[in-house]
């Protein structure tokens, strides 16, 4: 007998299920057991790979991820929401200059995160997490009211609707999950118990502006293959911090009036440290 289907694609559909089947349905996630099977299935069958079109390095946030071959509109990317310094990501915002130099190892470390994003994805067109599999899921001002609001360009990794199935239930849930695909070596690997905080503040925004109710962070050991996999529930806590955040950035970017900087540690690796009024305030009080 097929089992009747309970849609939790949005956050209100997913709010609206018991927490305690919500907390079984997390558990039944799993990235990476649905892969490992689709692969092994794969193989038995010797079906053929299925390729992505084409894609670019996504320049807007420092060549880590994919982008489709198309413009971006100018706003506010993902990635940047994380960083503790919002006069860095108002001068990104508004095209400052910057100073920087290049890094070979840093590009191999990138085009290694590129490959890695690029087989994960190959993997999710192919059929490995079901058949409503989105690589890129873009996040636009022109698609979402949230974007919109907010001036959010980007794409998630990838956009999906799982089937779950329940030991012992009655019903199928179909999960609305966003993809996060991240790389990392086996000393940061090994200490991983949940997903980075940086990483949990992107993809929240993923999940709000696409209104998916569960973020599935799949880490990647690039030491040794293995995989390690987190479905993390939407967290409205969370999202409000981020979104005061973003709107005084906005407010700053419409006003064309600066932000505060944030001074510490992470100002050695930032490209704007040269004219930064903020950074040099730093130095004189040192």
């Amino acid at each position: 007998m097929t089992k009747p289907i309970v849609q939790a694609h949005t956050i209100d559909q997913w709010m609206e299920i018991d927490p305690e089947i919500r907390g079984l349905i997390l558990k039944q996630i799993k990235l990476k057991d649905r892969l490992f099977k689709f692969l092994k299935d794969r193989n038995d069958s010797k079906g053929p790979t299925q390729k992505l079109g084409d894609w670019n390095p996504c320049a807007k946030c420092e060549t880590k991820g994919w982008v489709p071959a198309e413009p971006r509109l100018p706003g506010i990317h993902p990635y940047q929401l994380p960083h503790p310094c919002m006069l860095k990501i108002y001068f990104e915002l508004i095209g400052a200059p910057s100073s920087g130099s290049f890094e070979a190892r840093l590009q191999l470390i990138f085009d290694l995160g590129h490959a890695v994003h690029d087989m994960f994805q190959s993997y999710g067109k192919s059929g490995a997490w079901g058949p409503i599999y989105t690589p890129e899921a873009t996040i636009s001002q022109t698609l979402q009211e949230k974007s919109e609001q907010l001036m959010i360009e980007g794409h998630a990794d990838a956009e999906n609707v799982l089937t779950v199935d329940i030991p012992g239930s009655s019903v199928l849930y179909e999960v609305g999950v966003i993809h996060e695909y991240k790389t990392m070596n086996n000393r940061n690997f090994e200490k991983l118990t949940q997903p980075k905080p940086e990483h949990k503040v992107q993809a929240m925004v993923y999940a709000a502006c696409l209104n998916r109710p569960v973020v599935a962070y799949l880490y990647f050991n690039k030491d040794n293959q293995n995989l390690a996999d987190f479905p993390v529930q939407f967290n409205t806590d969370l999202w409000i911090q981020i979104e005061a955040k973003a709107l005084i950035i906005l407010d700053a970017f419409k006003k064309k009036e600066p932000p505060p900087g944030s001074t510490g540690f992470h100002c050695q690796q930032c490209q704007f440290v040269l004219t930064c009024p903020a950074y040099k305030q730093s130095l004189k009080k040192g």
